[in-house]
């Protein structure tokens, strides 16, 4: 599952920040990760909520006995 959300929604975690600060290679924008993953994961779904949010997640070797659910309460 790959969750990609907007800085005007939620601040990314510190780590990440300085992790991102000591690479030198460009940012990727959402787009391309959600590009990137549904490429990897044939079966993959992506859905986009405005320019705030984007979803994609894929039941592929999924586990019978631990299924991945996916769920939005408002």
């Amino acid at each position: 599952m790959l969750g990609v959300f907007s800085s005007a929604i939620v601040s990314p975690p510190d780590e990440l920040v300085a992790a991102v600060c000591r690479t030198p290679s460009p940012k990727i924008s959402a787009a391309s990760l959600v590009k990137r993953f549904l490429e990897t994961n044939s079966s993959g779904v992506s859905m986009q909520i405005g320019d705030h949010a984007q979803f994609a997640y894929s039941h592929h070797n999924e586990s019978p006995f631990q299924p991945r659910s996916f769920a939005v309460k408002d």
